[in-house]
């Protein structure tokens, strides 16, 4: 209920209506249950035997006698959407007025805009404030797999786990021991000779995450996106799936869209 008491304070002058019903608690009880949780759009109380048949009967339909339910209705009188659930529905029910044609539109929009701003600046603000720790993270990481023994049997011994070195930690998409095969063969054949970092930026979900440009020594440059997490248990930033190499297809043979 308190959900919708928020979007009722929120949209009540978009042209928002929100209208309780309350068939089966006695006045008394359903009146203090109102006051608690300051509830102020209007309601329907009648605990009579005809309002619950009305209630159940009627409308709940195949959703059987489940309490509360959520209806939105739109101008013409028509149920748009019906569901179950006292929660947070906000997405749900935003969705559905939307769905009803309702003016809440732009209301909606601005909002979401408003609400997609404030994150992304947030995700700016905790990227520059991180950019230092993150940026020896990552020299650390290619530090780390640059030094890393290329010859050694890291499969059978399932040394693996400990790669590039048991103090430096990255975490693949998924297969480590693939990644791990993966970068042996390919840095062994043909090493890192640079490593070029950029700024620490906020990447696409939020995280702070450095630019990358390997280059080595048979002229191939790798490039790319690393972002990292902050590791409480540790306390220390960590990469995450941007050196996931061993996913992608080779050159030249990537997957062509029909």
């Amino acid at each position: 209920m308190c959900h919708l008491q928020e979007l009722y304070a929120k949209y009540e002058a978009r042209g928002l209506v929100i209208l309780g019903f309350n068939a089966s608690d006695d006045t008394k009880i359903a009146l203090e249950m109102l006051r608690e949780n300051g509830v102020t759009f209007p309601n329907i109380i009648d605990s009579s035997d005809a309002a619950t048949r009305v209630c159940f009967q009627q409308y709940q339909g195949a959703y059987g006698s489940a309490v509360p339910m959520n209806y939105i209705i739109d101008r013409d009188g028509k149920v748009v959407d019906a569901w179950y659930g006292g929660g947070r529905e906000h997405p749900k029910a935003i969705a559905a007025m939307q769905k009803a044609g309702l003016e809440l539109g732009e209301a909606v929009r601005e909002e979401t805009k408003a609400k997609t701003a404030k994150a992304a600046e947030e995700a700016r603000a905790k990227a520059a404030k991180a950019a230092p720790e993150v940026t020896r993270a990552a020299q650390r990481l290619f530090q780390a797999i640059r030094a890393a023994d290329y010859n050694h049997d890291w499969m059978s011994t399932r040394d693996w786990e400990h790669f590039p070195a048991k103090d430096v930690d990255y975490t693949v998409d998924h297969n480590y021991p693939g990644w791990v095969r993966w970068v042996c063969e390919k840095f062994k054949a043909s090493p890192i000779t640079e490593v070029r970092l950029g700024d620490v930026v906020a990447g696409p979900d939020g995280a702070p995450t450095v630019h990358f440009e390997l280059r080595l020594k048979g002229g191939e440059v790798l490039r790319g996106e690393l972002p990292f997490q902050w590791d409480s248990e540790r306390s220390q930033w960590i990469g995450w799936q941007g050196l996931d190499w061993h996913l992608r297809p080779p050159p030249g043979k990537e997957t062509k869209k029909p």
